[in-house]
């Protein structure tokens, strides 16, 4: 027993609760010099639980601003600022400004695979201007910024299609594929409600690098072309000024590609399960009524997709990565193909498909509620 007492492992290296500072959100920045700007929000533990939650929400945080070459030298110097180490495990966001996000965010967060406490489920962001702006905004509903915005980006990418749901890992893989594209939250101030924060839009990255933001509206019909509309709201104008909407509780979308004579031919067939939500110029009596009203909506959908598939065609950004699915069926075509891939897919022919499901008609009459009877 003495003997393989030595070759047993030991508490050597261990670290108490109270030598541990508890990282909630990074906001990383590009400094003029080329230098990283890292702003990191700790959790503030605190003795006071008589006070109001509003006091306390805004004592539970504190923002430190490293500033290095890279981030695991800025990470080296928060020590020397809190006295405690950098615990990792727990955080929830990483903010990346709009400037570093042009010129590359693949080195820059390289710290946070290769370090053994962050997770991979970790949310990535996009900021509009300068990401530590954001960890000085006070929360909403949840106790940090950092939850409230980590929380604010899985509902909406659950139940508005504003914009898409991202992680380290959801990240690395679309970044590690073979078109590189990889769909990340859009995150800015609002200009309706001036100092408050929301997430809506998409930033696009190609090899790490920042090359457009799609528009709120953009947004959903991007969503609907990849396959990750979960559930949320679509509109068509009956006039410049009135619009019905339908709220769509699933949708299936289903992408083949052909190669016929070195060009390619994409088919893509979205079905969408939804409820009218709100009639304002339609009457639907009958089967034929309804025929017809599908019709339109659906054309107003595919329409809008397709002019949504020309922005990215326009940017030569394959979103839908149709390459990844080019190098699964034959591998031997994309290794010829793969480097003018962005030229192809600029110049592919699209076959954009759209079948509207009503499950749910409203529970008052197959007409604008208020109208008058005849």
């Amino acid at each position: 027993m003495l003997v393989f007492m030595f070759t047993l492992t030991g508490c050597w290296n261990s670290l108490e609760l109270t030598e541990r500072a508890f990282v909630m959100a990074v906001a990383l920045d590009k400094e003029e010099n080329g230098k990283i700007r890292m702003t990191v929000q700790y959790f503030k533990p605190t003795e006071d639980t008589q006070g109001s939650s509003a006091k306390q929400g805004q004592n539970m945080k504190i923002n430190i601003t490293t500033v290095n070459h890279s981030v695991q030298e800025a990470v080296r110097d928060l020590i020397n600022y809190v006295g405690r180490k950098a615990q990792w495990s727990h955080m929830r966001t990483i903010l990346i400004g709009e400037e570093l996000a042009k010129t590359d965010i693949i080195s820059p967060i390289d710290f946070f695979y290769r370090d053994t406490e962050p997770r991979l489920s970790t949310e990535v962001v996009i900021t509009e201007g300068r990401a530590a702006r954001y960890l000085e905004v006070q929360p909403y509903i949840e106790n940090t910024i950092a939850h409230q915005l980590r929380e604010t980006q899985r509902m909406a990418s659950r139940f508005s299609a504003m914009t898409v749901d991202a992680n380290l890992l959801t990240m690395a893989l679309q970044t590690k594929s073979q078109v590189g594209v990889a769909l990340v939250p859009y995150v800015a101030f609002s200009k309706i409600n001036p100092g408050k924060i929301t997430v809506a839009g998409i930033a696009c990255l190609k090899d790490g690098k920042l090359i457009h933001i799609t528009s709120p509206e953009q947004t959903e019909y991007t969503l609907l072309l990849v396959g990750k509309f979960r559930s949320g709201v679509l509109h068509a104008a009956c006039d410049q000024e009135v619009h019905e909407a339908i709220t769509v509780h699933n949708s299936v979308t289903k992408t083949e590609a052909k190669v016929q004579n070195q060009q390619v031919r994409i088919q893509i067939q979205t079905n969408i399960y939804a409820a009218i939500s709100e009639m304002k110029c339609t009457r639907i009596m009958n089967e034929d009524d309804e025929r017809k009203w599908i019709g339109r909506i659906e054309s107003v959908i595919q329409k809008k997709m397709e002019e949504s598939l020309k922005v990215m065609q326009a940017k030569k950004m394959d979103v839908l990565g149709i390459g990844n699915q080019i190098y699964r069926q034959n591998p031997a075509l994309w290794k010829r193909w793969k480097d003018d891939w962005p030229n192809r897919f600029e110049k592919a022919e699209f076959d954009i498909q759209v079948h509207l499901h009503i499950t749910n008609h409203g529970i008052m009459t197959p007409k604008p509620v208020l109208l008058k009877v005849e």
